[in-house]
């Protein structure tokens, strides 16, 4: 139930008379950790297909595998692993990517540290975190949390059960069509391509949320932001339906327009509201301004002088 470390370079190799942690496919409690370049060799024909212990991959040329008599080879963890059981735990870190033809299911802790995990498909239930890049759809009924970076979900994310939150200076980047539950966002969650449904609508008012040219992000409920940027080029990139959304610092949007053509709702879609949080109002302020011009004011007086026939006259002031 101790920690075997497999340092830069080196390569620990483990012998079946004296470990007990591995029966029928499932390698039981410890933690296995291999650095950059290590190598941690498991029993002969002990493939791990559930994990139930703890394995750290950190850096390029990080291994954990097992000898395999039918083929007179090694078998990495990526060709056999397809399951991490509650109890156990992968970290894939030091931006080691991640490649295997199986189907992925975590039921208990899958980290990433900069890299990128490929595989059929990927199933979570259990805690998915860090950054890097996920390039299979998740369908996620658990947790997801993007922290130390940008946690990019380039097949998508899919299932409303499960909860997604976004680490102050991280973001979530969505590179395809998803429907998801829960988000609480500290830091930025971005629609870069196909529709970002959010069913139970998007909380966190420090939180950005970003609508790229070529995506939409629906709201299923009322949402709090910090800033909101729709640069979305479809006429409802930024679909309310009937939900509005509260913005508590910026609202930027790449079809405003100007003058008389200025659009607050430009490729906004239904009859939700974008609205700003705390008492917002507006103010008139300079010496031309008489009487009223405060916020809770429904009338401002500006006094221009008197004017003779054929004169002209001006007067300068501020709106706040």
């Amino acid at each position: 139930n101790g920690t075997l470390l497999a340092e830069s370079g080196g390569t620990l190799n483990i012998e079946p008379t004296t470990f007990t942690n591995y029966s029928s496919g499932t390698l039981t409690g410890g933690t296995y950790a291999a650095d950059a370049g290590g190598t941690i060799q498991l029993p002969t024909n002990d493939f791990t297909t559930t994990l139930a212990a703890n394995i750290t991959l950190s850096g390029s040329g990080s291994v954990v595998e097992a000898y395999d008599n039918s083929t007179s080879s090694y078998a990495p963890l990526e060709s056999t692993l397809t399951t991490i059981a509650p109890t156990g735990s992968l970290s894939i870190l030091g931006g080691r990517n991640y490649t295997t033809g199986n189907a992925l299911t975590n039921d208990g802790v899958l980290q990433l540290g900069g890299g990128t995990l490929s595989s059929s498909s990927l199933t979570n239930s259990g805690t998915l975190e860090g950054y890097g890049t996920v390039t299979p759809q998740i369908a996620n009924s658990g947790q997801i949390t993007a922290t130390g970076g940008t946690l990019t979900a380039s097949g998508g994310i899919q299932g409303t059960s499960g909860t997604i939150t976004v680490a102050s200076g991280a973001g979530l980047t969505v590179d395809a069509g998803s429907t998801v539950g829960t988000v609480s966002n500290s830091g930025t969650v971005t629609a870069q391509s196909g529709t970002l449904s959010l069913t139970k609508g998007i909380q966190g008012t420090s939180g950005t949320l970003v609508i790229d040219s070529g995506g939409t992000a629906a709201i299923g409920g009322a949402s709090t932001v910090g800033t909101l940027v729709d640069n979305g080029s479809a006429a409802g990139a930024l679909a309310l339906g009937g939900n509005s959304i509260t913005v508590s610092n910026d609202y930027q949007n790449a079809s405003f327009g100007s003058g008389n053509a200025f659009n607050a709702h430009a490729n906004v879609s239904g009859s939700g509201q974008i609205l700003a949080a705390g008492t917002p109002g507006m103010s008139l302020t300079g010496t031309a301004i008489t009487s009223g011009g405060t916020v809770s004011d429904t009338t401002a007086t500006l006094n221009v002088g008197s004017l003779r026939v054929g004169g002209t006259t001006s007067a300068d002031f501020d709106i706040n």
